[in-house]
């Protein structure tokens, strides 16, 4: 079987009320990266920062704002 790459978005990196989601995300089938942050999430699974430019930076905080209200 074939493993496909599956893309996980949580809002937390390691709370520890999340353990539902922690043991969902281990038990997938697949290549896994996790993504975190809220709804647009801004950290990659190391921790490291996902928004790399201004302009990123912008359309982030634009998004943000008008999804939110």
């Amino acid at each position: 079987m074939e493993q496909f790459n599956l893309c996980v978005i949580k809002p937390n990196k390691d709370t520890f009320s999340e353990t539902f989601i922690r043991e969902h995300i281990e038990r997938l089938p697949g290549n896994k990266k996790v993504l975190y942050g809220g709804v647009f999430p801004v950290y990659d699974h190391e921790g490291k920062y996902l928004i790399k430019s201004s302009f990123g930076l912008l359309s982030y905080l634009i998004q943000k704002r008008y999804s939110i209200s």
